[in-house]
């Protein structure tokens, strides 16, 4: 019985892949077979075995490491691409990780930008501290025929970079290590297994397993969703439960606008987004990196409006994640002496600055709905910060730096003070145990 449905899974995995092969049109380059370049023949971050190489596509990279010298010529390379049909592609790439910022372009266009700041799709390991990360480009109009296809890094210091291949796809790529538009692994434990590798859901209406129906048509449409006893109801009043998953928001547009129809067809109504990155824009004053993931978080907020997804904007970490430097307030600085844990307690000042870093984002027009964050029903939930309660970590001093202590401290005195007079009565009514 086992055999005879292993036997019929196969043969219908097989049929879903070769229509998804003969509908997917792809353009597929290796970085390591440039026309021209002047990248070195390898590098320290060229696979060491054939067990990293096998995890490269053509089990070898495009690679450069160390720093410039004086007067070197930026590294680049530059490639010669058949496109199949004129259209709209998908244009990635899958490299080693943030490093090697680079520019692109096809044929004498204008230069386009990658910077440290993009979305990774995918990572997976070579060794420790190397991996290959898939990136979106960009969604590019080519014609049909012969292509030229440059890179150049822009670091001013650094020439560390990898490079295992491009991709032009035509429709929505879900990247799956090396592997190619269409392709499987077909990797089994043993005979009694089948390898459940199925092709990227294309989220037509047809399904049979679709709950988007289930989530409103869309996010805060009869107004802001409201607590009721111990639960939510919907703007008009209907009972409302939340299933939320936490989320990015860096995509490109397509990939949040298929993660949006992903996710309500399985029945999600509410992603969680973490706004650590915001503040550590603001803060330092880089105002560009702001305004360039203000507008990914109002695309995005868009995007799940429409699928009846309700945003959770939060997940400030002030004890790991969101940092201070002594620009910010004084007395911080490296190591334990930058996590404003007990801050947002105890310092009006910093209370002020994190009003103003919260208006900054609630206030600014989403072009995308008209309306800012704090006027949009479908933004539910606004988390003024994660996991330090009072008495959490504010209350290790330990993890936090003298300037810090001393404003707790200070606070903590005058409370005794207006409680018993003085703090030489408080000690002596609290005794030698306090």
């Amino acid at each position: 019985m086992l055999s005879h449905w292993k036997q019929i899974c196969l043969s219908a995995a097989v049929c879903l892949s070769l229509q998804a092969a003969q509908a997917q049109e792809f353009v597929w380059w290796e970085g390591e077979n440039p026309s021209k370049t002047n990248f070195p023949k390898t590098s320290e971050f060229a696979p060491a075995n054939q067990e990293q190489a096998d995890k490269l596509s053509g089990n070898a990279w495009l690679s450069g490491s160390g720093k410039y010298a004086d007067g070197e010529k930026k590294l680049f390379a530059k490639y010669t691409v058949n496109v199949p049909s004129d259209g709209t592609y998908q244009l990635w790439s899958r490299k080693f990780w943030k490093h090697g910022p680079f520019k692109w372009r096809f044929n004498n266009d204008e230069w386009q930008f990658i910077t440290r700041d993009i979305s990774l799709a995918q990572n997976v390991s070579l060794r420790k501290h190397l991996t290959s990360s898939w990136v979106f480009m960009k969604d590019v109009t080519l014609t049909k025929g012969e292509h030229t296809f440059e890179l150049e890094l822009t670091d001013e210091v650094s020439k560390t970079a990898c490079f295992d291949n491009f991709l032009l796809f035509k429709g929505s790529f879900v990247p799956n290590g090396k592997l190619k538009p269409g392709e499987k692994t077909g990797d089994v434990i043993d005979d009694s297994f089948f390898a459940w590798e199925p092709t990227p859901d294309p989220l037509t209406d047809e399904s049979v397993f679709d709950l988007r129906h289930l989530n409103e048509p869309s996010a805060g449409h009869k107004g802001f969703a409201k607590r009721k006893g111990n639960g939510f109801v919907t703007g008009d009043g209907k009972d409302l439960r939340f299933w939320m998953v936490q989320l990015g928001f860096t995509g490109n547009d397509s990939s949040i606008q298929r993660w949006a129809r992903r996710l309500a067809k399985y029945g999600v109504n509410l992603g969680r987004v973490q706004l650590s990155a915001f503040f550590a824009s603001h803060k330092s004053g880089d105002d560009a990196t702001f305004e360039k993931r203000l507008e990914r978080l109002h695309f995005h907020v868009a995007e799940m409006k429409k699928q009846g997804i309700y945003t959770y904007l939060g997940h400030l970490y002030w004890h790991t994640h969101t940092t201070i430097n002594d620009d910010v307030f004084p007395g911080f600085g490296k190591g334990k002496g930058n996590k404003p844990v007990a801050l947002l307690f105890f310092s009006e000042i910093f209370q002020d600055y994190y009003i103003e870093y919260a208006k900054r984002i609630m206030t600014a027009k989403n072009p995308y709905t008209g309306m800012s964050l704090a006027e949009d029903p479908a933004v539910a939930f606004f988390e003024i910060q994660n996991e330090s309660g009072v008495l959490f970590w504010p209350f290790k001093p330990q993890s936090f730096p003298e300037a810090e202590l001393a404003i707790v401290e200070t606070k903590f005195a005058e409370f005794l003070t207006k409680k018993h007079g003085s703090i030489e009565t408080a000690v002596a009514s609290w005794g030698d145990n306090p």
